[in-house]
């Protein structure tokens, strides 16, 4: 595949980035803040926002230092045998995370819509779109997360009805837990954030560089501002206590909105879910397609067809929804070390390489 396939300018950088971040999160944050922090998860939503934060401005520092992405530079940063180590890891890390959403969406359709749909159907019924536009480059996987806006917006409706017709006041006490919950609180929405550590794996096809903090800034305060919206509206609809005992609180408050043409706004809210999570599942595909290509230089369809069969089979060893989620939070915590604490440590090691970095650039 030709490298102009992948060049993306900001804006469709921005898109990228929010459509990857947005998929999971939208069911599973609410309930999952709810059990944990109680009224006060907002506010975990907000540090873990913080932190990510943090990581996009490492890994900006790092990629402009680097003059390339953190992931390519890491034979050259490490040495050899601990860059491949590395790099081994880091793929095995976006094999392991696009598993986990696959999986994650499996148990959503199956609780949902499809109880008797098998396992393997359903991931296919995923896995087949996303994979077409993984082969067609980064450019189209951006250019389609576009439509998230509009999906968004719809989406966006279902929480505002929950502000709006719900009472707000379930909020108090805002600070009724200690400061341990709520970084507790925030490394569980980690999993949610998920996508913003995407950026160590490209640089080069991005156009703009100089914007890359703001744009990388920019969707995680969206994905925020949706998150934030969505724990409020299943607190103020169903009270402090509920939402914890409901698998999806976003669902269930699709459920309750009644309009004129569309009798089941759920299956209308699920069906535009299913288009969220094939934005986050490709964007995390084509991070492992690119790893691949940087590291053995092999990009056809014979790669992605082996790194769509390792997913999957990744995917079948998880055997049910609640180790699904466990897992989950596992790789949400997984995910802010990559994304936060490596890029990091990283930056003092690509100082005092410079003169190494230069060789390498000029050996290209």
């Amino acid at each position: 595949m030709s490298n102009d396939l992948d060049s993306i300018n900001s804006g469709q950088l921005l898109t990228f980035l929010f459509a990857t971040e947005v998929g999971i999160g939208i069911l599973v944050l609410p309930r999952t803040l709810i059990k944990e922090v109680g009224t006060g998860g907002w506010i975990s939503i907000i540090i873990a926002a913080f932190l990510v934060g943090i990581g996009v401005i490492c890994i900006t520092l790092l990629n402009r230092m680097i003059g390339d992405s953190g992931f390519a530079a890491l034979p050259i940063l490490l040495g050899k045998p601990l860059g491949w180590v590395f790099s081994v890891a880091l793929m095995l890390y976006l094999v392991a995370i696009s598993s986990i959403v696959l999986n994650l969406f499996v148990e959503v359709v199956r609780i949902w819509f499809f109880p008797a749909a098998s396992r393997l159907t359903l991931m296919l019924f995923l896995l087949v779109p996303s994979v077409y536009m993984v082969s067609k480059g980064l450019r189209v996987v951006a250019l389609f997360d576009g439509f998230m806006y509009l999906i968004m917006a719809l989406l966006a409706l279902v929480p505002l009805h929950g502000i709006i017709d719900g009472n707000i006041l379930f909020l108090r006490p805002v600070l009724q837990v200690t400061i341990g919950k709520l970084t507790s609180g925030a490394l569980k929405s980690g999993v949610s954030f998920l996508g913003f550590e995407l950026l160590l794996f490209f640089y080069p096809e991005i156009l703009g560089k100089k914007r890359l903090f703001l744009t990388g800034a920019g969707s995680i305060a969206m994905a925020t501002f949706f998150y934030v919206g969505a724990f409020i509206a299943a607190i103020a609809l169903f009270g402090p206590v509920q939402p914890a005992h409901l698998t999806y609180p976003l669902l269930e408050i699709s459920r309750t909105i009644s309009l004129p043409i569309v009798e089941r706004v759920d299956l209308l809210f699920g069906g535009l879910w299913v288009t969220a999570i094939t934005t986050t599942i490709s964007g995390f595909l084509i991070g492992l397609v690119k790893a691949v290509e940087t590291r053995f230089h092999v990009r056809n369809r014979i790669s992605l067809t082996v790194i769509s069969i390792v997913t999957v089979i990744a995917s079948l060893i998880t055997g049910s929804f609640a180790e699904a989620e466990a897992l989950a939070d596992m790789i949400g915590i997984v995910g802010l070390a990559v994304g936060v604490v490596f890029p990091a440590v990283l930056l003092p090691v690509a100082w005092l390489r410079k003169g190494a970095i230069k060789k390498w650039h000029q050996s290209k």
